[in-house]
C-alpha cells in the first residue's frame, strides 16, 4: 500500500497471510486514498505473470 506521495505504507507477505488491517507500523492510517499493486507468478507451464493495480479509500473515524 502506498500513500498519495508514493511512500510505501504496508507490504503484505506470507508470514502475515497476505492480509492488511488498515495500519502502518502498528498505527491506524489517516483517512485518504491509498494505492496498491498486487503481482504474482502463476504455477503453470508458462509461469504466467499476473498483476493488479488500484486504490482503496480508508476512512479513519478517530
Amino acid at each position: 500500500m502506498y500513500d498519495r506521495y508514493g511512500n510505501l505504507k504496508y507490504q503484505a507477505d506470507k508470514i502475515r497471510n497476505y492480509t492488511w488491517d488498515g495500519t502502518s507500523g502498528g498505527k491506524k492510517l489517516s483517512t485518504g486514498t491509498y494505492w496498491y499493486s498486487i503481482s504474482w507468478t502463476e504455477n503453470d507451464k508458462n509461469n504466467t505473470q499476473t498483476k493488479y493495480n488500484g486504490w482503496v479509500l480508508v476512512k479513519n473515524r478517530e
